[in-house]
């Protein structure tokens, strides 16, 4: 993973800025977006203009800044942002998945786990 883009996701998860959801990278709850921990980072490549969020119903799609809207992704991590943040490793989008969505734990916890694993 590029440092720089992991001291940034470190530092958001940490924040207090984002709301945790589950099981999509971003939705909309009763006003509140809410974020999985990959939804964050996918935020932080919105911020730095890797792609774009799309909208449909509460569900929140990545789109790639040079791909159709049709092909946003609400639930995994989109290539263009794994590229970006050289986070490649399945297994390790796999864990960070399972921690968020069935496991429990909090942004803070899986930012102790991405500081020392990633």
């Amino acid at each position: 993973m590029k440092p720089e883009i992991k001291t940034l996701w470190l530092t958001a998860l940490r924040s207090g800025e984002f709301e945790q959801g589950r099981n999509a990278l971003c939705e909309t709850r009763r006003g509140v977006k809410e974020y999985c921990c990959l939804g964050v980072l996918t935020e932080l490549a919105v911020r730095a203009g890797v792609g774009r969020w799309t909208l449909a119903l509460e569900r929140h799609g990545f789109v790639a800044a040079d791909e159709d809207s049709n092909r946003a992704e609400t639930g995994l991590l989109h290539d263009a942002i794994a590229h970006w943040s050289h986070l490649s490793d399945s297994s390790d989008r796999q864990h960070l998945m399972d921690m968020n969505d069935f496991h429990g734990n909090t942004f803070g916890e899986i930012a102790d786990w991405i500081e020392k694993n990633l």
